[in-house]
């Protein structure tokens, strides 16, 4: 599997790829704007993609994503893995993200890769029903 590493990437795919993973998805302009600020780079394989955002050395995981039919065959496993080169590759020593309480499956991942619980945001994520969701922190 191809993956390539850019902070210049085709933002209409990205937003195609992120409507296909998400129910909320974000524009092509979310995606420019996010790529406005230094340090943010893409992580593309052909079905998935992740966007992270280093700065010195931290970084932040803004959103990982897989096609519905690319999952459950090591698509994201091996997208979190080469984005961890590449941050070890820029000196960054801590990397943390949020995920949803109920997204069993990328906990469980990242947990995989030896990132950490350290806490927790309540009501963070806000569902098209009006319930809200809490957010669980963790680093690397």
């Amino acid at each position: 599997m191809q993956i390539i590493i850019t902070n210049s990437p085709d933002f209409s795919k990205l937003s195609t790829m992120h409507a296909d993973c998400f129910a909320k998805n974000w524009s092509e302009r979310d995606f420019a704007e996010m790529f406005d600020f230094a340090g943010t780079f893409a992580i593309i394989a052909e079905q998935g993609f992740a966007v992270i955002r280093i700065l010195f050395d931290e970084a932040e995981i803004i959103t990982v994503g897989v096609e519905k039919s690319a999952r459950k065959q090591g698509v994201a496993a091996k997208i979190v893995a080469q984005m961890l080169e590449f941050v070890t590759q820029k000196q960054v020593a801590n990397i943390f993200l949020e995920v949803r309480k109920s997204n069993i499956a990328a906990i469980n991942l990242y947990q995989k890769f030896d990132f950490k619980i350290i806490s927790t945001r309540k009501n963070y994520y806000h569902n098209d029903d009006g319930t809200s969701e809490d957010a669980i922190m963790m680093r690397f």
